[in-house]
């Protein structure tokens, strides 16, 4: 028996690293990775929006899908832990009021809208998604069935937060939580068909689960369809479940994307950059009411507890990440770099009319729909080529692979292979901006674009 210690780990060779990944994590990751070209960097250490490896470092567009709001180990975050470390903050203390959580709970409540006032904390997004399913269940006291989820929608992987997913084919495989006879499709920002389904349902109807701005498409929640739902709740009295997930934490601009519609929810759950980038915690915020209704005999106040959530120091990292952020400073930096990015990129799709449809989402969580059927042209102006979604993946690894070498790490969506991303951290400064812009003003150059291509549909045949 051989044991790697950290320093063993971290001088592994890039190729010793391949193997180990392969033989023990997920050989067919393993090859995602290579045709994304991301099995030759292997970053030792991040910063910043820098990943390094050696002397070679990638900027980091993708906030490691949401989780790095404030980037990679930022001085706010190293300094809470360091200050857990030194002090001795108790991580683990179950049985007894908890300090850590208290003053977590409390800086939440002072960012949210005032009636969320109870706080549950759990490990990830998933998990607070699971609470709020079995508060609803619980508050209607398993009365109510029905669950509305908008197409293309994504909650998590466990089993009740998939039984919302409705994006690609992640549930597909798996026994749900949530039976499928009792999960209502709508479809998103469509007051009409919200509207026609509610009504045949009536008062069958448990809650609707929904995102302000949806992970795997980037479409926002308009105010009319807020105001549609709010409207439907009221009138059916079924929950509003408001997932933050990705879309909370300043990441739009505010706190909370939803506050920008006008959705009045009743569960709000939020999680990813919550830790700061270093713990993994998350948080299903309700009001006193709801919470008490559902959870109202003192047998029933450990029904949904977790052995890792509230953890000590994640706490404290959280409630520091938070008052850092809540600052006036940081709120208006992140405006300006708000401004200055939807400037940039708004330049760089009239720049390439063709190329670009569209910049879609709000604030920091922004991508590029690209118009793959255009790049096709670009490679056989005289043979029409059906693009089908395997091809547009291996168009858009290609891409990222030559962005890559420009010093760009970012993503594409699964749901929408087209959709590029632009989804930095939010201390992103102008001149990161800027490199992103060049790189991506390079790629689409029609020469290196013919080469991609032509290296794509090559690698097809």
């Amino acid at each position: 028996m051989k044991m790697l210690n950290i320093k063993d780990i971290q001088n592994l060779e890039s190729k010793e690293v391949t193997t180990l990944y392969r033989s023990h994590i997920s050989k067919d990751l393993t090859n995602i990775f290579k045709v994304l070209g991301y099995n030759n960097f292997q970053p030792t250490s991040a910063y910043g929006l820098k990943l390094f490896e050696a002397d070679n470092y990638l900027l980091d567009f993708s906030s490691g899908l949401g989780v790095l709001n404030l980037g990679h180990n930022h001085k706010v975050v190293k300094n809470a832990q360091q200050y857990c470390i030194d002090e001795n903050i108790p991580n683990v203390y179950k049985l007894g009021v908890n300090r850590y959580q208290a003053g977590l709970a409390h800086n939440l409540s002072q960012v949210t809208p005032a009636q969320f006032t109870s706080t549950t904390l759990a490990t990830s997004g998933a998990e607070a998604i699971e609470a709020a399913i079995k508060l609803t269940s619980k508050y209607f006291k398993k009365e109510r069935q029905i669950y509305l989820r908008a197409s293309n929608s994504y909650h998590g992987k466990t089993t009740g937060a998939l039984s919302l997913t409705d994006a690609e084919n992640f549930g597909d495989s798996f026994h749900t939580f949530l039976p499928n006879e009792n999960i209502i499709n709508y479809k998103y920002n469509d007051s009409q068909d919200l509207e026609k389904i509610v009504t045949q349902i009536g008062h069958n109807i448990a809650a609707i689960i929904i995102e302000p701005i949806q992970g795997q498409t980037l479409e926002v929640m308009s105010k009319e369809f807020a105001l549609k739902i709010n409207e439907l709740a009221k009138k059916f009295k079924f929950l509003i479940l408001c997932d933050e997930i990705k879309s909370g934490m300043w990441r739009s601009g505010t706190f909370l994307a939803h506050t920008k519609v006008g959705l009045n929810p009743d569960l709000i759950t939020i999680s990813k950059s919550l830790g700061g980038g270093l713990k993994a915690i998350s948080a299903m915020l309700t009001t006193e009411e709801i919470f008490t209704r559902a959870y109202r005999k003192k047998s029933e106040a450990n029904l949904h507890t977790s052995t890792f959530s509230g953890m000590g120091h994640s706490c404290v990292i959280a409630s520091q990440v938070i008052a850092f952020m809540a600052e006036p400073e940081f709120t208006t930096k992140l405006k300006d770099a708000i401004s200055y990015a939807k400037v940039r990129l708004q330049n760089l799709k009239n720049q390439f009319p063709n190329k670009i449809i569209s910049i879609d989402g709000d604030g920091l969580l922004l991508g590029l729909s690209l118009d793959l059927n255009y790049f096709s042209q670009i490679y056989s102006r005289d043979t029409k080529i059906i693009l089908h979604r395997e091809i547009n993946i291996l168009l858009m690894a290609s891409i990222l692979n030559e962005l890559r070498k420009k010093k760009i790490y970012t993503c594409f969506s699964g749901t929408r292979p087209n959709l590029l991303y632009f989804m930095p951290p939010l201390i992103v400064n102008n001149e990161e901006i800027d490199q992103f812009i060049e790189a991506v003003q390079s790629v689409l150059d029609d020469s290196t674009l013919a080469r991609l291509i032509r290296f794509t549909f090559d690698q097809i045949k």
